[in-house]
């Protein structure tokens, strides 16, 4: 039996007091905890409960949103709102016709004209209006430790391709006394972001989208090669990176135990002074050798389902969809909001340069790992076959279980 923990978050202004009694309280669910979004959550749904008396939120953090969600519907006491990836993520709710329209709030609001095409592409897999999209993450940065790649002589700029960067950390091995790179291998979506990385690098975003789109087995060979790069980063890696978790991994590469980190960019949440790893003096950042030019894209967005009434669902998600409540959000998440209206010049260099890459990538894919280019059933078969590969280092089997998994 799987229980399923949500924890209450708290309504601590007077007037979410008054709303229980006189206005109405909107439930909303979140997968995020304390170190990882749960004070961007709090954040927002404390200056949406100031603001707007007569309808307030109160967030939840659950330990599987995505089983949580499932069993209140199948219960028929879903929540009103609820925090998750869009894309093809949300095709099995979508089939089961369990969210709600939000045509009439986008048709009503000016959140059309300020979110980019691309992003909207994205998020809604059948082009309804399904989610609002709140913020975005880059998933192809290469982070790398000021110190020891000036020690190793490297200069993380002037690598340019995948295969040059397993050039690059091979020089490292042995030079400054760690790994290159450290690379968490403990759970395979690590590996499997890796991978699409990787094949990204090698290859260029009509390739990337071919992989996900239908044209899984005509790219076979790319997938494979990646496959191999992968592989040869795994063998340079740190010796007990087959039992290193993501949250080790970054940990260690702010302890100098690493010339190199590729990861998303809610990584440098813990990239800050107070950890003594300060931006420019300490670590820096590139984009994932041959993936300049491009923005791979994960977002996050609120949804609504069928239970409560539009007009009090319209107060929170136009709130979600503005200026203030996505500057509000993302600047504590580490993100960037999708708007192209916001204004950044509080938020941390590392944010402002992202959202300056975004709006001058040439291309915007949307992320495999986190279920905007996949469905979720594609996704649990990618991770299967990761987790095997994390295990054999068979190239050719991962190969084919990857074509297997995509190629319907």
């Amino acid at each position: 039996m799987i229980i399923v923990n949500c924890e209450h978050g708290a309504m601590s202004t007077d007037t979410s007091r008054t709303a229980r009694r006189s206005g109405t309280t909107l439930e909303l669910l979140h997968k995020w905890y304390p170190g990882d979004g749960k004070a961007a959550m709090q954040a927002l749904a404390q200056r949406f409960n100031e603001s707007h008396a007569g309808v307030q939120v109160d967030e939840r953090t659950c330990d599987n949103l995505g089983l949580e969600i499932k069993s209140r519907i199948l219960q028929e006491d879903p929540p009103e709102l609820w925090f998750e990836w869009p894309g093809k993520n949300l095709v099995p709710y979508l089939e089961a016709g369990v969210v709600r329209d939000l045509e009439p709030i986008w048709a009503e609001s000016d959140m059309g004209e300020y979110y980019p095409d691309e992003v909207l592409e994205i998020a809604t897999p059948d082009g309804e209006y399904y989610p609002i999209p709140t913020n975005m993450h880059r998933v192809n940065n290469l982070f790398y430790n000021v110190e020891l790649a000036e020690q190793a002589g490297v200069d993380p700029t002037r690598i340019d391709d995948p295969r040059e960067l397993v050039e690059v950390l091979a020089q490292i091995d042995g030079e400054v006394g760690v790994p290159g790179m450290v690379q968490p291998m403990q759970n395979p979506w690590t590996v499997l972001q890796l991978w699409a990385n990787v094949l990204l690098g090698l290859t260029d975003q009509s390739v990337y989208e071919g992989v996900t789109e239908g044209d899984t087995r005509r790219h076979s060979g790319a997938i494979e090669e990646a496959l191999s790069v992968v592989d040869e980063m795994a063998t340079l890696a740190q010796e007990d990176a087959l039992f290193t978790s993501f949250t080790d991994a970054n940990e260690q590469f702010v302890d100098g135990d690493s010339v190199f980190f590729h990861n998303g960019d809610w990584a440098a949440e813990l990239y800050t002074p107070e950890n003594d790893f300060v931006y420019e003096r300490d670590w820096g950042h590139v984009p994932f050798p041959g993936t300049e030019g491009l923005y791979t894209v994960n977002l996050d967005a609120v949804m609504a389902t069928e239970k409560g009434d539009l007009e009090d669902l319209r107060v929170f998600l136009e709130f979600a969809g503005s200026v203030e409540g996505q500057t509000v959000f993302n600047k504590p998440k580490g993100s960037i909001p999708p708007r192209t209206d916001a204004d950044l010049s509080a938020f941390p260099p590392l944010m402002q340069e992202q959202y300056r890459d975004f709006q001058n990538s040439r291309g915007k894919p949307g992320t495999i790992t986190h279920g905007l280019a996949v469905d979720p059933s594609e996704l649990m078969d990618l991770s299967a076959a990761f987790a095997s590969f994390v295990s054999d280092r068979d190239v050719k089997r991962a190969t084919d279980d990857i074509v297997d998994a995509l190629a319907g």
